[in-house]
């Protein structure tokens, strides 16, 4: 696993370094403030203002980010969503220390740390469906010239447009004689804490790993009782939701990818 993530770390950098970012990614606004804010955050990537990964965290420059004309909004919001991504990070490293497994909507994160992020994630969370198409719609055409980081914010999901855009309908299978062997033979694995919100068993789903990485999306389950499963599996693209066991899956589809899976289960469709 290790050396494919690897390889696939050394191709995303040949593509990305062959890439040359025209002036015209910079320019025009998706159409409103958080839609001109979600396609700034992709830029940042696209430029290498915002990068990192859980081995190293994340790093946001901003002096490059001045340099480049970024406004003060798009800076403290990039700013703040480094900040909360690697806060994200030592709090699931701290419980792999401890021998835990956590999930990353399972760390406590300080909201009110990052007032500009905050805000930014309650009007993701508040957009209507049709909003969600136009800032989707809106977005990739305001992320199509910026290549292989531009395509990965669109295909992989992001806030103006997540993948999924809802939940998975529970299922529920009853009279099961062992669920657990049940879940195990399905695919699924134990999640800690198993009795924790968010908690249960996850079944790692592929999706473009090129772009989205290996394992990043996830069905989701639960024992119920002795003879029962509740199970959310996902069908269609990309046939699960955003894995919350960011320190399994990869290469990330960009570098807050954690601080996204959060939001989809704390403040977006998973909530």
């Amino acid at each position: 696993m290790k050396i494919r993530i690897f390889l696939l770390s050394l191709l995303s950098v040949a593509v990305l370094t062959a890439i040359s970012i025209p002036a015209s990614a910079l320019a025009g606004a998706p159409g409103n403030n958080f839609g001109q804010l979600a396609a700034d955050l992709a830029r940042f990537h696209a430029l290498g203002i915002l990068q990192g990964d859980y081995e190293r965290g994340i790093t946001f420059n901003a002096a490059l980010a001045k340099q480049y004309g970024f406004s003060e909004p798009a800076i403290r919001l990039g700013e703040q969503v480094a900040a909360a991504t690697n806060e994200l990070i030592v709090g699931v490293k701290q419980a792999q220390l401890k021998g835990d497994t956590v999930q990353v909507m399972q760390v406590s994160v300080e909201a009110d740390r990052y007032p500009d992020l905050r805000q930014f994630w309650l009007d993701a969370a508040r957009q209507s469906a049709q909003e969600r198409l136009n800032d989707a719609d809106l977005f990739a055409k305001a992320t199509e010239p910026l290549g292989v980081p531009g395509a990965s914010h669109v295909v992989c999901g992001y806030y103006p447009n997540p993948k999924p855009s809802t939940n998975g309908p529970w299922v529920t299978h009853g009279n099961v004689s062992d669920p657990a062997a049940t879940l195990r033979s399905w695919g699924y694995h134990e999640t800690w804490p198993p009795d924790y919100t968010g908690g249960g068993w996850t079944r790692p789903q592929t999706y473009q790993p090129l772009l989205c990485g290996w394992g990043t999306y996830r069905d989701h389950a639960f024992i119920v009782g002795l003879t029962t499963i509740r199970e959310q599996n996902y069908t269609g693209s990309p046939g699960g939701e955003p894995n919350p066991e960011v320190y399994r899956s990869g290469p990330w589809s960009y570098p807050d990818w954690p601080a996204y899976v959060y939001w989809w289960h704390v403040y977006g469709p998973g909530r």
